[in-house]
């Protein structure tokens, strides 16, 4: 079956997921790598003009919830963050290799249905019965921020630069070639217009919800707990006994009216976008994409860096 054609219309909100090779846990928390994940996230956002909603990274799989420019800066920024979480990730259990099973994959969401999906990436970890409150998990999450407030202030770990030290012979400290990024989160395009204080209640109100229902699970004995603790000292080469297989699904709505509108708009976005590509492929270097596309880029001539085709 073809991939989907990525569609990100402006304005849009996506959910991105992904899961590691085998589902295995070789994002397992630690401090260097949350640190390390939460400083790649700020440096993507700073460079591609993605504006971050919230994160988590749970052992084996992630989920982020963004608000990007176009389909053209979510894939720059994807790319950026997929590969250097990949490379750190590497590096703290000691392995080489592709780390992520599959091609992340871009969930648009309609207004209807954020709320949802941002308390679904809130109860990742305590659904499972691996934590009793999404404030206790110890990889790298934005509930810190989505509760504090204020800007999330991270470093970036420039390996580039510490590999070229080493090569000169250089001893250096862990924050020596390190950078510092700086980035707001985003609310839900549903929460637009709301102070920052009313966003941070609904999302403590969340939170509240999702605790309670945890405690009353424990209290009724069908949960127990793992901890943060535990969860910090699982095998990375372990692996869940049923990992999820399931499709992603094209778009996140609750409305049905809103989900076949949706379905209909990618459809005819799909025939603009084959109608074009033919074109494209015909010689026709001047051809208009639809907007929300991803254009192929134009052929490479010396002196000029490959760019993506024409978007309306």
């Amino acid at each position: 079956m073809p991939r989907d054609l990525r569609h990100i219309p402006p304005g849009s909100q996506v959910e991105v997921t992904c899961r590691t090779l085998e589902s295995r846990y070789f994002l397992r928390p630690s401090r260097d790598l949350r640190d390390a994940i939460h400083g790649i996230l700020a440096r993507a956002a700073d460079r591609w003009e993605v504006r971050i909603v919230a994160w988590f990274f749970a052992s084996n799989h992630y989920h982020l919830i963004l608000r990007p420019k176009d389909a053209f800066h979510l894939a720059r920024f994807m790319g950026d963050v997929q590969g250097q979480v990949a490379k750190e990730t590497n590096r703290a259990i000691g392995r080489e290799g592709k780390l992520w099973g599959r091609r992340y994959g871009p969930i648009r969401m309609s207004e209807d249905a954020e709320v949802d999906r941002l308390r679904y990436l809130l109860e990742q970890g305590v659904k499972e019965n691996l934590i009793r409150s999404p404030r206790e998990w110890p990889g790298a999450t934005s509930v810190p921020w989505l509760l504090g407030g204020g800007p999330v202030d991270a470093v970036w770990f420039n390996r580039t630069a510490e590999y070229e030290a080493r090569r000169r012979g250089e001893r250096f400290g862990k924050y020596e070639y390190a950078e510092r990024y700086s980035f707001e989160l985003a609310p839900l395009r549903c929460w637009d217009g709301l102070s920052r204080a009313e966003i941070r209640r609904r999302i403590e109100a969340l939170i509240r919800e999702i605790e309670r229902e945890a405690t009353e699970r424990r209290r009724t004995g069908d949960a127990k707990f793992l901890g943060p603790k535990a969860v910090q000292r699982v095998d990375p080469w372990d692996r869940p006994e049923a990992p999820k297989k399931s499709k992603a699904p094209r778009f996140h709505a609750h409305d049905r009216d809103v989900w076949i509108n949706l379905q209909v708009e990618y459809r005819e976005f799909r025939a603009a976008y084959e109608q074009a590509s033919a074109a494209f492929r015909a010689g026709r270097l001047d051809v208009v994409f639809p907007s929300g596309s991803f254009p192929p880029a134009l052929p490479f001539f010396p002196g000029r860096p490959p760019t993506p085709a024409i978007v309306t």
